[in-house]
């Protein structure tokens, strides 16, 4: 008989394992907000390296085209060596652009559709608004390329340069 007293009655038991789950649920609930806090935390910092990073490689492209330009003997229109997909379309489309006579690419338009046009018929990639803000700047005749976190390229229409502005510059 005092053997049936020391056993515990199953409602206890699945009050136990419940709470032990419960306990388990809370904790994961707790690790995984302080893991998202941190990434969202960084999530900015990380934007500001994806643009220091294609920096170099907008460069490079710039210098490609200028040298396709010079092998096909300057024109006003150069058809690029390259094809970009337009989003869903699985048709990969030709990608033409305006040339400078000195050499570099000029946007279709002079406002911030034509430098957002002009990042993707050279880069291949299309720029969410939320990762990077594009203005044409008239004053000074450049495409304002800038990630939330501060950091921008900036892209001089009548020299064809190329600078990157860290934060706070």
């Amino acid at each position: 008989m005092g053997s049936s007293q020391s056993k515990p009655q199953p409602e206890q038991s699945n009050l136990v394992v419940a709470y032990k789950r419960l306990v388990t649920l809370i904790l994961i609930l707790l690790l995984l907000g302080i893991i998202g806090i941190r990434y969202f935390d960084i999530l900015p910092q990380m934007s500001g390296k994806g643009l220091q990073l294609e920096h170099p490689r907008f460069i490079n492209v710039l210098a490609m085209v200028k040298a396709q330009w010079l092998s096909v003997n300057r024109p006003q229109q150069l058809s690029l060596n390259w094809v970009v997909t337009a989003g869903d379309d699985s048709h990969p489309a030709p990608v033409v652009v305006t040339m400078d006579a000195g050499g570099w690419p000029l946007p279709q338009s002079r406002n911030n559709q034509g430098c957002q046009l002009l990042w993707w018929q050279l880069l291949g990639s299309h720029l969410d608004s939320e990762d990077l803000v594009v203005v044409y700047v008239s004053d000074s005749r450049l495409c304002r390329y800038q990630s939330v976190s501060g950091e921008a390229i900036l892209y001089h229409l009548d020299s064809g340069g190329v600078n990157f502005l860290t934060k706070g510059h």
